[in-house]
């Protein structure tokens, strides 16, 4: 039997077999303070929200106090208040950014919360809370640190029983109507991308990612320059099937969307049809498609949408917009959506773009039948002559 979660007699979510949240929590790794990796101010150069933003089903006390973080460096994509008014739309969630964007262009939902970080500061910080030497030379590179993203909980103004991670090139849809009490009570990893995964606040989710595993070691991984993977299927997912950590895997809820194909399609093995078209509509994310003469609606919890130009964005406020090849594309009431379709997302034929398709459901098909190609093994621990981090 794995290890439980250990709840708390005090705490008000002991049904939930949660424990402490971070800061009473026993963590055995150390919490980093000194300069350049202590508290830091949340930005204070934001505008206030004049958004009127109203959650479809879940109120805040159907569930537990959940934070996603989201750590950003750079410049930010041109969606970016977008982006913050789809977490503004999920009244149930708190969102903490780790960034040094300056936010006084954006309206600031009040579930989400701005905290001033440069790159040096993160790398700072995961050197002391992990006790290793932190080189981080691209900010890409921050995704492998996911699964330690509690480290930054210690910036948050109240206690969390679950804390998650996500991406910046999504829009949320209602996550309540799919991150429900139950689902949280029997789970304490809840799904496996590193566009949005949730952590049960406890030592035995928490330290997972320190567990030993036999092809690679965690070390290893975390001192290397490159970005490796760690937080999805190759890396911290392995150490979770591997000792029995209670997960919840589902990605058809999702609208993952692929990068290799010009058009808006999800990824392979899911389902796509010639007249498809993704939209956003107060605070919901919708797939429409056409299935002969009929127009269909299927509802996603967020869409994600990587490495895609974006050069096209609705009028400011806008609740109802396409999501569609060259960016975000207005959507009036009473507006023909299959004819939005042809014109936005129109299906094209090219070779290339037919044989990753083909890849892909091979891939997914290896997958079910439990064929697995060989994978090189990285050396368990870091001082064997045979480590390399290049194997991972």
């Amino acid at each position: 039997m794995p290890e439980r979660c250990l709840s708390t007699p005090n705490s008000e979510e002991s049904d939930f077999g949660s424990c402490n949240s971070i800061g009473s929590c026993t963590v055995r790794l150390a919490l980093c303070s000194g300069p350049g990796t202590g508290r830091l101010a949340p930005v204070t150069t934001m505008r206030p929200s004049t958004h009127s933003f109203k959650t479809a089903s879940t109120t805040s006390a159907d569930l537990p106090a959940i934070c996603i973080i989201a750590v950003w460096f750079g410049r930010p994509p041109n969606y970016f208040q977008l982006w913050l008014d789809s977490c503004g739309y999920n009244t149930q969630f708190d969102w903490l950014v780790f960034t040094d964007i300056d936010c006084y262009p954006y309206v600031v939902p009040v579930n989400v919360h701005i905290h001033a970080m440069t790159l040096r500061d993160f790398g700072r910080r995961m050197s002391v809370t992990l006790g290793i030497a932190v080189e981080i030379e691209s900010p890409y590179k921050v995704c492998d640190f996911r699964p330690v993203f509690w480290a930054l909980l210690t910036q948050a103004t109240r206690p969390y029983q679950y804390w998650g991670h996500c991406d910046i090139d999504m829009v949320f849809g209602n996550l309540g109507n799919y991150i429900t009490r139950d689902l949280l009570a029997q789970y304490d990893k809840i799904f496996t991308v590193g566009h949005l995964t949730l952590y049960r606040n406890c030592s035995l989710a928490n330290e997972m990612f320190s567990r030993p595993y036999p092809r690679f070691d965690w070390r290893a991984i975390l001192s290397e320059s490159r970005h490796l993977g760690f937080d999805e299927h190759i890396g911290i997912n392995r150490i979770w099937q591997e000792h029995g950590g209670r997960t919840f895997e589902d990605e058809t809820l999702i609208a993952d969307i692929d990068p290799a194909i010009r058009r808006y399609e999800r990824a392979a093995p899911n389902r796509n049809y010639r007249h498809q078209l993704f939209y956003f509509e107060r605070g919901h994310v919708y797939r429409g498609y056409s299935v002969g003469s009929q127009w269909k609606t299927e509802e996603f919890m967020y869409i994600h949408f990587q490495k895609r130009q974006t050069t096209n964005l609705p009028t400011w406020g806008s609740t109802r917009y396409a999501i569609a090849p060259g960016g975000f594309y207005d959507l009036p009431e009473g507006a023909s959506l299959r004819e939005f379709a042809e014109s936005l997302n129109r299906g094209q034929f090219y070779w290339r773009e037919c044989l990753h398709r083909w890849r892909g459901k091979f891939r997914s098909f290896r997958r079910r039948c439990g064929m697995k190609l060989p994978v090189l093994q990285l050396a368990a621990n870091r001082n064997s002559p045979n480590f390399s981090s290049s194997s991972f």
